[in-house]
Order: structure tokens, then sequence, then C-alpha cells
């Protein structure tokens, strides 16, 4: 992760990944997406056509991306004081 990927807001994590999963942080180059791993407001993440993975965000919202599917985290807000917060993601 490049120094200004690491400033960037992470909005959640990848709580499962099998097998294949691929993310590309706004700016950056793809990866290979292990459980753990911080996601990042704008990355893509990318499934293989036997990939599948969940990510859990900060809120505790989880989202389960399906094979051959591209989701791009286009936006979140949330307010740990208020449990207030705002998710926008685009999928295909």
């Amino acid at each position: 992760m490049t120094t200004a990927q690491a400033a960037m807001p992470k909005v959640g994590f990848a709580a499962v990944v099998n097998p294949a999963t691929t993310g590309r942080p706004q700016g950056g180059r793809d990866r290979v997406i292990v459980v753990g791993d911080n996601m990042l407001h704008n990355e893509r993440i990318d499934t293989s056509d036997q990939g599948r993975t969940q990510l859990l965000f900060i809120d505790g919202t989880a989202l389960t991306i399906g094979p051959n599917s591209s989701v791009v985290l286009d936006e979140f807000v949330y307010d740990p004081n208020t449990k207030v917060g705002k998710l926008a993601f685009s999928a295909t």
C-alpha cells in the first residue's frame, strides 16, 4: 500500500474471502484481497468465477459479493457517536 493509500479512509475490512478476490484502490494497483485486509473508499472489488467475499464495514454492516462480480465502494460515511451513516456502492 502506498503512503497516499494509507491516508485514505478505511471503511471496513475483508471478513471472508473465497478463493480469488482482487481490489484496486483509487489511483492504486490491483492487489489480492485476503481476510483482514482493510477496504478503502472508492476501492473496486472484483471476484473470479469461483470467488466470493464478505466485507464488514465499521458500522457493522456486511456486504457479501458473489462470483463474477465487481463492486465499487462509492461512498461510506459513518459517525460512531450518533451511529448514523450512509453507504453507496456500484455493482455489476
